[in-house]
């Protein structure tokens, strides 16, 4: 099942039923990925 993410910015394909399907597996490996920068960023702060 995919979830359909509008793009920030981007204004929305009126008309071509065009959109950004978003698999719950890529979903997954991007909040993977954010949670690591954030821990590595917090990490050089201290």
């Amino acid at each position: 099942m995919a979830y359909t993410v509008p793009i920030h910015g981007m204004p929305p394909a009126l008309g071509t039923g065009e959109t950004f399907e978003l698999s719950w597996e890529l979903f997954g490996e991007l909040c993977r990925v954010l949670a690591l920068r954030v821990a590595r960023s917090t990490s050089r702060s201290w």
